[in-house]
């Protein structure tokens, strides 16, 4: 016998099973169980042809005709399994259950059923939404499951209890172990906020951990997300380092300084020709007075050696002065005070300076 065949004889068998009933009350008027019959056909000739929603449109017409249970599963077999539309598949599941169908194909649709919810559950945990999987996963397991459809809804509850969050404590302190606040938290390169106990939520696995403050230096850990983990990051200060001054040509003070130094060299020379040359008038003088018979002569030489020792007297003084001048200036243009500042480093802090 064809396969159309014996499932057109099963039909027309429940349909008789159905008008033959034992409360005729409930019993269809033939008018109803011809239409059931013809839109039953329409359903299968849609569902070989690859109308899948006008197959479920026309079984479900049926439906309404006669209230023959095989009509809805079938409807709900091709919403499953061709059409993917779990609400609806849970919807009319949940209508034929409720007609108390034997065990085999209650398990059947309830299959059906556990099989869209289970799909639902995969695509909402994989979004992280971790507490509307859930409730489908427990919808799914309230069902008289065939027992693959079972295991594969308690697999999947398993997989899920792994990847709920678990709170872990991130302490953010400075180098005096002094608590820092309000940081900004990042976990695996994503913003993260601490509760009111300063933890995080994290799923369970290795995660990088970054805080951040103003006026610190960043810190980073790895901490693996558990029950009661907790990881701390130590923010060091970030250091202010002046930066270095440019270089620069002789300055004003240098200058002066120098050329008052050369002005007391060439001031002591010239002080020291000078007290030469009257060093030898005075000679002259002495030999002429002496001789005493050169008036004019010994009274050049006087004046001679006086303009030649107040001259002498003025060049050394002149020299004194602007050496004493010169050594100032140089001295106070020398860089003498240091510039330190504190330099940040991985393991603490140090001192630098430049003299």
């Amino acid at each position: 016998m064809p396969a159309c065949t014996a499932r057109r004889s099963a039909l027309s068998l429940a349909l008789t099973l159905a008008l033959v009933g034992p409360s005729a009350a409930a019993a269809p008027s033939p008018e109803a169980a011809r239409e059931a019959q013809a839109l039953s056909d329409q359903a299968r000739a849609h569902y070989q042809a690859g109308r899948f929603e006008e197959a479920v449109a026309a079984y479900l017409a049926a439906f309404d005709r006669i209230e023959e249970p095989l009509l809805l599963k079938n409807a709900i077999k091709v919403l499953a399994v061709h059409i993917g539309d779990c609400d609806q598949t849970v919807r009319l599941g949940d209508d034929y259950l409720a007609t108390g169908p034997e065990r085999g194909r209650a398990e059947e649709v309830a299959g059906y059923m556990g099989d869209c919810l289970a799909r639902d559950a995969e695509g909402l945990q994989a979004e992280g939404k971790l507490a509307d999987a859930e409730a489908r996963l427990r919808r799914a397991a309230s069902l008289p499951l065939p027992a693959p459809q079972r295991a594969r809804i308690e697999a999947l509850q398993a997989a899920l209890d792994a990847a709920r969050p678990v709170p872990v404590g991130v302490r953010v302190i400075d180098v005096g172990g002094r608590p820092v606040a309000s940081p900004t938290i990042t976990v695996d390169g994503a913003p993260a906020t601490r509760d009111a106990e300063g933890r995080v939520a994290l799923v369970p696995g290795r995660h990088t951990v970054r805080a951040a403050a103003p006026g610190f230096l960043d810190a980073t850990a790895s901490v693996e997300a558990a029950k009661g983990a907790q990881v701390t990051l130590r923010l060091a200060p970030r250091a202010v380092v002046a930066p270095a001054p440019p270089r620069q040509g002789p300055r004003a003070m240098r200058v002066a300084g120098w050329s008052a130094v050369g002005v007391a060299l060439a001031a002591a020379v010239a002080a020291v020709a000078v007290d030469l040359e009257g060093q030898a008038a005075v000679d002259d003088l002495e030999a002429v007075a002496d001789a005493g018979t050169d008036r004019a002569r010994y009274d050049d030489l006087k004046d001679d050696a006086e303009v030649a020792q107040l001259w002498s007297t003025v060049l050394y003084g002149t020299a004194a002065v602007a050496g004493a001048a010169g050594v100032t200036l140089l001295v106070l243009d020398a860089e003498v005070a240091p510039s330190v500042a504190p330099e940040a480093s991985g393991a603490g802090l140090s001192i630098g300076g430049r003299f």
